[in-house]
């Protein structure tokens, strides 16, 4: 049974969309008939309004058929595509191979750089007798591409992940995605690695793994073949550290939000450090029992605590940790729990009076982020408590700059969602009702940003 690769997995899947999507040519002696057909693309590193290839990466192309009762089909399958300029960019017809496969080959329609070169190269896709054309202006060779952590200790039974990331004209991708992920040596009692993710889950054993990552498509000469890699090390918890994330005076949190808990695990055997916050093998208690509780039913958020009532006194939080472990000529796993420091909090009842944004300005990269904070002003600024998850995120330019809202960590994380520079001032806003239940007020503030392109290196 062949081996399925990153490459393999895109292809089928392309394969199963193109297939749902094309429809049958029939109905032309009803009057129904192709009109026209159109080649768009449909992937790209940056976005697909650019024209660019580069090296080791795949595009996908689609012929659109139209008709001429208004309707379209998906015809990339049954289109026959050929490239000007194969030597320098191919285009698969269902006739290339995929690295490393005898058997697999690429959809058509897909992209295959070959060579660095500025000459454009023309697509050509024919079908029906109708033919569209795609103009790839240049393919490009990537300044960098990396994978990172360079090194990783983790501990027994918790989820972790390596990432690829390639400099592209100035803009750092995370291409983890098109890596192709393994060990060089396999150990699946110490740890196990994703092929098509890079997602490391570790096991209940003590071990040093190298881990691979392979960019299959990039061509020999090129200066970027070849196997990146990096250090895997599981090891037995030495000791946790809990903080909070907010330095409220008292240890006060306001009612109705959230603060997030960072518990960061030390190692027997390493100096390196592994943040366990939201790990299933960390669990909160509280002392003494009380109403406040935690989102644990957030991917992701195991860790926010929430100041769901009111209570009198300080609630003393604290973090354990379980190991789950087989011990050297033990015949039974073991359970070893590791407690960190407590942190106390209190939590009160306040009004809503205000809400500040920051930063106020910003500029940000094309295809970047940059975080917003909405800050509360409660009981007439005699208090304050970051409430960046608990307003509603808006924008002005929404397919340009995007705001995530609502109680997730990325929660007020502006993304440029273009590869080129915005022509005017973005407006972000943020709302929320305060007041009091009889006499509710709508609140909010604004930020502006401005997308910039970065300069290539």
């Amino acid at each position: 049974m062949p081996s399925f690769t990153a490459s393999s997995r895109i292809l089928l899947a392309g394969l199963a969309l193109a297939s749902l999507a094309a429809c049958s040519v029939g109905g032309i002696g009803d009057g129904n008939k192709p009109e026209s057909v159109r080649v768009i693309r449909v992937s790209s590193l940056l976005d697909t309004a650019r024209t660019e290839s580069y090296l080791c990466f795949r595009d996908q192309l689609q012929l659109i058929t139209d008709f001429t009762n208004g309707g379209a089909s998906n015809d990339t399958l049954r289109a026959r595509w050929t490239s000007s300029n194969p030597a320098v960019l191919a285009v698969s017809n269902g006739d290339i191979f995929i690295p490393g496969s005898t058997e697999l080959v690429y959809q058509k329609g897909t992209l295959i750089p070959r060579a660095e070169s500025n000459t454009p190269v023309t697509i050509t896709a024919e079908f029906v007798g109708l033919v569209a054309t795609y103009e790839v202006s240049a393919v490009r060779k990537p300044t960098e591409i990396r994978i990172e952590p360079l090194s990783q200790t983790m501990a027994f039974v918790t989820a972790g992940s390596m990432k690829a990331k390639a400099v592209i004209d100035g803009f750092t991708l995370d291409v983890t995605n098109q890596a192709e992920w393994s060990f060089a040596t396999e150990d699946d009692d110490v740890a196990t690695i994703g092929q098509f993710n890079g997602a490391i889950v570790s096991k209940g054993k003590v071990g040093d793994l190298t881990v691979q990552a392979k960019f299959p498509e990039c061509p020999a000469g090129s200066g970027l073949e070849g196997t990146r890699t990096a250090d895997l090390h599981i090891r037995r918890v030495a000791g946790l550290s809990m903080t909070r994330e907010f330095a409220a005076a008292g240890g006060e949190l306001i009612k109705d939000t959230t603060e997030a808990l960072k518990v960061i695990a030390s190692f027997v055997d390493s100096t390196e450090t592994q943040d366990v916050s939201t790990q299933l093998k960390t669990s909160y208690k509280f002392s003494p029992t009380t109403q406040t509780s935690l989102g644990v039913g957030l991917v992701g958020a195991r860790n926010f605590v929430n100041a769901a009532a009111n209570t009198t006194g300080p609630v003393t939080i604290t973090a354990e940790f379980t190991e789950t472990f087989r011990p050297a000529g033990a015949t039974e796993d073991s359970n070893v729990k590791t407690v960190s420091n407590g942190l106390d909090f209190t939590v009160a009842t306040r009004t809503l009076e205000g809400i500040t944004v920051t930063p106020d300005t910003a500029t940000m990269n094309a295809l970047g982020t940059q975080q917003f904070t909405a800050t509360g002003s409660f009981d007439g600024g005699a208090a304050s408590q970051d409430i960046t998850r608990h307003v509603t995120w808006s924008s002005s330019e929404p397919t340009v700059v995007f705001v995530p809202t609502g109680a997730l960590p990325a929660a007020g994380i502006a993304i440029a969602l273009k590869s080129t520079a915005s022509t005017a001032p973005i407006t972000l806003t943020a709302k929320r009702t305060g007041g009091t239940t009889a006499a509710p007020v709508e609140l909010s503030d604004t930020a502006t940003v401005n997308v910039v392109v970065p300069p290539a290196p």
